[in-house]
C-alpha cells in the first residue's frame, strides 16, 4: 500500500473507547502511535506494561500516544470487564493509556484496526500477515504509516532507533500534545 494512502486509511478508522464513544483515529493525527492488542493475565503484560508507562513519561510530552486494546482471544487472558481493565491499568501503570473496547485482532471478527495493520508493507509478521498473540505492538509516525511492527517479547525501550526518529520527525508540527 503507497504511504499516502496507508496514512489516509488509517486515520479514516475508529475504534470504541473504554467509556462506549466512538474513538477516531484521525484525533490522533499528527502523534506517534503505539498501538498494542493486550491481556493482563499474560506472561508479557506486567514487563509491557512497565515499557509502555516508561516511554509516555519520557515522550508523552513529544506527542506519542499508547492506544491499548484489550482482546480475550488468546486462552481467555483478558476476561475481565473493560472498567476494570481500564481501571487496573491507569492506576497502576499510567493514566496516560488510551484504553479501547475489546476486540477481536484476528479471523473474521477481527478489528479493522488491526486487519489495516498487518496488511501494512511494515505491518507483516515473521509468520505473516496474522496477530501471533497477546501484546503484539505496531509503532505509527506522525503521518499514520506503520514504521515496525515489535512481537509479543519484544520490549520497547526509550532507545529504540525507530521509536527516536518518529518522535524527531515532524516533533515541531505536532497536534493533541
Amino acid at each position: 500500500m503507497e504511504r499516502g494512502m496507508e496514512s489516509e486509511a488509517f486515520y479514516g478508522l475508529s475504534a470504541r473507547g473504554w467509556d462506549g464513544s466512538e474513538v477516531s483515529l484521525g484525533s490522533f493525527r499528527g502523534c506517534v502511535i503505539m498501538i498494542a492488542n493486550v491481556a493482563s493475565s499474560c506472561k508479557f503484560a506486567e514487563s509491557n506494561y512497565k515499557s509502555f508507562a516508561g516511554l509516555l513519561d519520557k515522550f508523552y510530552r513529544k506527542g506519542l500516544r499508547i492506544l491499548l486494546f484489550p482482546c480475550n482471544q488468546y486462552l481467555g487472558q483478558e476476561s475481565r470487564p473493560i472498567e476494570e481493565i481500564r481501571g487496573e491499568v491507569s492506576k497502576k501503570y499510567s493514566d496516560r493509556f488510551v484504553v479501547f473496547d475489546k476486540v477481536d485482532v484476528f479471523g473474521k471478527g477481527a478489528h479493522p484496526v488491526f486487519r489495516h495493520l498487518v496488511n501494512t508493507k511494515n505491518g507483516k509478521g515473521r509468520l505473516g500477515n496474522f496477530i501471533k498473540w497477546n501484546f503484539t505492538k505496531f509503532l505509527v509516525d506522525r503521518k499514520g504509516c506503520v514504521v515496525k511492527r515489535f512481537g509479543p517479547s519484544d520490549i520497547v525501550k526509550e532507545d529504540d532507533e525507530n521509536l527516536l526518529r518518529s518522535i524527531e520527525d515532524g516533533e515541531n508540527g505536532m497536534q493533541n500534545s
